[in-house]
């Protein structure tokens, strides 16, 4: 038995206007290239470097001062992440992210 189809499968290609085509083939260009973009660059916290000296400060005050010397904006609950314990750094021109991962591993070893 047949099943009664009032829609087709698909739509032919050729049934679409030449404007619809050409901002689907728009879209699609622009989103690889985004995406190829993305893979291609180094981030913010790659390469910048920052020189740190704190002792005996918690981890929500370590987090402050990195964001003053920098761009970055942290978020995080506290529920998670115990942001009252207390952490030294001292990090001479080092990348934000090993400074970070230092301060981590001093609270949350793995």
């Amino acid at each position: 038995m047949k099943k009664f189809r009032d829609y087709p499968d698909s739509i032919p290609l050729g049934l679409l206007s030449k404007k619809t085509k050409r901002v689907m083939k728009l879209t699609l260009i622009l989103s690889l290239l985004t995406v190829f973009n993305l893979f291609a660059t180094e981030t913010y916290s790659q390469f910048t470097k920052i020189t740190l000296k704190l002792e005996d400060v918690k981890i929500s005050d370590a987090l402050k001062e990195i964001e003053n010397l920098s761009e970055l904006f942290f978020l995080y609950s506290p529920k998670l992440i115990d942001v009252e314990r207390k952490v030294n750094i001292d990090a001479e021109n080092e990348p934000i992210k090993d400074i970070l991962s230092n301060i981590f591993d001093q609270c949350c070893p793995r």
